[in-house]
This record gives structure tokens, sequence and C-alpha cells, in this order.
């Protein structure tokens, strides 16, 4: 009886053995949404953290945003990529990852990158995700911002396995809705004309007559008269391209954080 004991106590030990490194892995890694700031419904971090986990999966790159209050005297960077670090963000061998912070304090936000994220996610990147966030940020509708933020960093990471990420000489290709609308607008019209001339052309009770003067009444035009005017005329420049223009800079700037790793990002007000 005692050697079975002993014998169930070292398996139950085993087992621990097993888990416990398990379990304290998942909670080295934070979790995708921590909202210090309580700026969302428990509804809307639910939602926003299974999307957040689904991308950060399917590319093997960590998607987060932190909400606070304050920033303890830190700079957003500091305080993003310190977060980032600390508390064991980052998928894959290289710990790739992005991080969006908010902070209520001065309205700041920071976008820290490791890893594959500095290279998915450049400076001009980052600089054209917050441009869609930018006005809901402003009007405090965080959830609608941060869905945003979830749709282009999907955007992005895709775009980045093609070896091609969006930078500033390969911008995103938005659909301009406006355009597409007249462009349709006009298909329609020339429908409709050819349509409407069809009609005409099976009218039988009216006929073109081959001369002008069948369209006159006689001795109602009298030209008493005739002067040329030069009205306006049109020029046209071409700006010639310079052999610096057709190569735009790109890429993302790094700096090294506080505890030596390599991050990229970028930020400001909101």
């Amino acid at each position: 009886m005692k050697k079975w004991f002993v014998g169930m106590i070292s398996v139950f030990l085993c087992v621990c053995m097993l888990v416990l490194p398990c379990t304290a892995a998942e909670q080295e890694r934070g979790n995708t949404i921590v909202d210090h700031a309580n700026l969302l419904t428990e509804s809307e971090e639910t939602e926003l953290r299974t999307s957040l986990e689904e991308i950060s999966a399917q590319y093997e790159c960590d998607l987060v945003i932190v909400t606070v209050d304050s920033l303890d005297s830190k700079s957003p960077m500091a305080y993003a990529d310190d977060y980032y670090d600390e508390n064991g963000y980052g998928l894959g061998p290289d710990k790739s990852g992005v991080l969006f912070l908010i902070s209520m304090e001065e309205r700041d936000w920071w976008v820290s990158t490791h890893g594959k994220g500095i290279t998915a996610f450049t400076d001009w990147g980052i600089d054209y995700i917050f441009s869609k966030m930018k006005d809901d940020l402003a009007d405090d509708n965080f959830y609608a911002a941060f869905c945003t933020f979830t749709y282009y960093c999907n955007s992005f990471l895709e775009q980045a396995q093609t070896g091609e990420p969006f930078d500033s000489n390969n911008e995103v290709k938005e659909i301009d809705w406006v355009s597409t609308l007249g462009i349709s607008v006009v298909i329609g019209i020339i429908a409709a004309s050819i349509v409407l001339g069809v009609m005409i052309s099976k009218m039988k009770n009216v006929r073109p007559q081959p001369r002008a003067r069948s369209y006159m009444i006689p001795g109602s035009l009298k030209i008493t008269g005739a002067r040329e005017f030069f009205l306006y005329s049109t020029v046209t420049r071409v700006k010639k391209a310079s052999s610096s223009s057709s190569s735009r800079g790109g890429g993302s700037s790094t700096h090294r954080s506080s505890s030596g790793r390599t991050h990229g990002g970028r930020g400001g007000k909101f």
C-alpha cells in the first residue's frame, strides 16, 4: 500500500513537471487586449481579442492593444517597448509582434514593432494605419479605431508575405468608391443613349434633310458683316522628373529598448 501511494505521488509529480512549464509559458505571454484605461466594454474586448489572436496565429506575429491612464513618467516609445519585452510578447523564433499603445493622460499613441513586425509595418505603413483611425480616436470611439487597426494589421501582414510590404513606394490601393460610382453612372448613360438611339431610328414619320436650307425660313438670315476674334490659348507644362524622384525613401527606423532589443515604431498625439 505504501509503495502504491509513493508510486502515485511520483506519477503526480511527473505530470506536474510536464504541465507547469506550459502553464508558465502561457502566463508569461500577456493578453492581446490589455484595457487598463477601461475604454472598451466586455463584449467589445472579447470580440477584439478573438480577432487579434486569430490573425496573430495565422501570421505568427503577435498583435497587441494596450490602453493605460498614465505612462508613469516614461516616453510613449519606452513604455510600449518595455511593456512588449517585459510581458513576453512575440511569436516565432524572432519574437515577432506589433503593440499598439494608447495613453489617456496626454492622449499619446505609439506602435512598437519587433521581429517581422518591423518589416511588415514600416514608418509609412504605421502613419497610414493611424490616418485611418485618427478620427475615431479623436472622437473617443475606441472600439471602431481598434477594429480598424486590426483590419489593417491583417492586410499589412498578408502583403508582407509577398516579400513586398506596403511602403512609400508600394502604397495601399484603396477602392475609390466615388470614382467607381461615377464610372457606373457614365456606363448607364451610354447604355441609355444607345437604347434611345435605336428607338429614334425606328420612327417612320421623321427623316433628316440632306441640305441645311431645308431647315431655314427663306429670307430670315442676313449677314451684314463678319470678323474673327482670338478667344484663348492653352499651354500645357509637364514637370521633368528628377533622378531622385523615382526612388523615395521607405522602410522602418529602429532603436534599442531598455532591454537591448531592436524595435521599430512610430507615434504621436490623438
